[in-house]
């Protein structure tokens, strides 16, 4: 799997929907259907298994085997191997069935009840004191929040994985950490957190060989592309782009074919239409379902910036029509924001019906406010206020354009607020930081100054006790010259 994609909306308002790195604990998920097989040595094992180790590893294989051919039989077996785990008092062992159960809902059912089994398997490898258990549950924790496009805690459970990992020095989950953490936090805007974290990753695969190498290019082109460095962008994902095809990676190929379709979009139309057509050709080969309603969504773009509506209109439908039912909310998101954005553009321009055109846009707006609250995202909440006072605005209703146009005021304001408190708690944790460092420098320049004066006093004390001595030295050799002359007198005398 590979690490990002991004998106083309009109007005320069783009996004991407994840293609994390992720590695399994346990299994290859990319298995679509059971292996018969498989199933019956496996099945032979049970039947000849002297050890409840064998018995554990056999049922919890077999879980795996049955997921996509009967999942009420796959979660029989997990169960089995749970219960053999209790009855050994094997905290770990059973932590991996459980996750290995949150697998199973997230890739079968595609349900947020994954998370639920993931946790419960955490705390039994805390509990175990399973240091590599925490890292890699924590690791996939993030993997899961960010498929559900979940960022905030995405973050927080990468992070966690990122603290066990270095406990352990264990170089290769690292990469993995960084490269998704700086996919994470671009997702979220903090552009600055996403570079650090996308060039930690590309320093450390380079020096450890670690083949994600090409996916970590593709997220820092994504990062200068945010940045509006289409320079920049363009170099890692030509880098990226040789890598892939040394590997023969399709996925990935079409992914940066489409990619840099999107950083040519403003500049270069024709060349943009070229790399679309080729990511939409591999894409096709693939059926990659979300991909194709994608690329009918960037072409309606194209066709919306030559003024070509009614083709616009009909990609954009095209895009709807094949969304696939569990596909990216951000994606759906975008396709009702243009269909609307066209739908208030033509009821400027045309004799059309205007009624039918804003109660589809009112429509989708709603459904784009629905998804904006699920996935927390005030920006795009924004967004949709906007769209619904725009179209109420249109169609004459004025009670609930005022409505709307009032919640968007406040969202945005809201919106603002928090940028401009994330700014200033940035502000007064650098001060803070400059602070600290400046008490300390203070410190040592104290401690510089009271080492200097120590050394003078200790200088001054040797040379008075130096001075002591040559006196007393003195007085002892004067008492000696007197004695001598008093008794060269008495001689004399004599």
């Amino acid at each position: 799997m590979t690490t990002i994609n991004k998106l083309t909306t009109k007005k320069n308002t783009r996004f991407s929907f994840i293609y994390l790195i992720l590695s399994l604990l346990l299994f290859d998920y990319s298995v679509a259907y059971g292996n018969h097989t498989k199933i019956d040595s496996l099945n032979r094992v049970l039947l000849n298994a002297t050890h409840d180790s064998s018995v554990f590893n056999a049922y919890l294989h077999l879980g795996h085997e049955w997921e996509s051919i009967n999942f009420d039989s796959a979660m029989l077996f997990y169960n089995n191997s749970i219960e053999i785990a209790e009855n050994n008092n094997w905290t770990s062992k059973k932590a991996k069935a459980l996750v290995n159960i949150g697998f199973a809902y997230m890739y079968v059912k595609y349900s947020k009840d994954a998370m639920d089994f993931l946790q419960q398997g955490l705390e039994l490898y805390i509990e175990a004191n399973d240091s590599i258990g925490i890292m890699d549950t924590y690791y996939n924790l993030g993997y899961f929040y960010g498929t559900f496009e979940d960022f905030p805690k995405s973050i927080e459970s990468y992070r966690k994985s990122e603290e066990f990992a270095i406990a352990i020095n264990h170089q290769s989950r690292l990469v993995d950490v960084y490269n998704n953490l700086g996919l994470m936090y671009n997702y979220s805007g903090i552009y600055d957190k996403a570079n650090t974290y996308n060039f930690k990753s590309l320093k450390l695969s380079e020096k450890t060989g670690n083949k994600s190498v090409g996916a970590t290019h593709i997220n820092i082109g994504l990062n200068y592309y945010k940045e509006q460095n289409i320079e920049k962008s363009l170099e890692h994902y030509f880098k990226a782009l040789v890598i892939f095809k040394e590997s023969g990676d399709k996925q990935n190929i079409a992914l940066l074919l489409k990619n840099i379709g999107d950083d040519y979009f403003d500049d270069n139309l024709d060349s943009a239409i070229r790399y679309y057509n080729m990511a939409f050709l591999i894409y096709k080969e693939l059926n990659n379902t979300e991909f194709i309603a994608q690329y009918f969504m960037m072409m309606g773009n194209i066709n919306y910036q030559q003024n070509n509506f009614e083709v616009a209109d009909s990609n954009y439908r095209k895009a709807l029509d094949i969304f696939p039912e569990n596909g990216s909310k951000k994606l759906l998101f975008a396709i009702y924001s243009n269909i609307i954005d066209l739908n208030l553009h033509l009821t400027d321009s045309s004799n059309t019906n205007k009624t039918k055109l804003l109660n589809e846009s009112i429509n989708y707006a709603k459904e784009m406010n629905k998804i904006a609250i699920e996935l927390g995202s005030y920006i795009m909440e924004v967004e949709s206020y906007e769209k619904l006072y725009k179209a109420y605005s249109k169609i004459g209703n004025n009670k609930l354009a005022l409505e709307y146009a009032d919640k968007y005021i406040v969202s945005k304001d809201s919106l603002f607020s928090e940028q401009k408190q994330k700014i200033i708690s940035e502000l007064q944790t650098k001060y803070e930081t400059k602070k600290k460092e400046l008490e300390i420098q203070v410190l040592n320049s104290d401690n510089e100054l009271i080492s200097a004066l120590l050394s003078q006093n200790d200088l001054k004390q040797k040379k008075q006790l130096i001075l002591i001595y040559v006196l007393i030295g003195g007085v002892i050799l004067v008492i000696i010259f007197l004695f001598i002359i008093n008794k060269f007198y008495l001689q004399t005398k004599k």
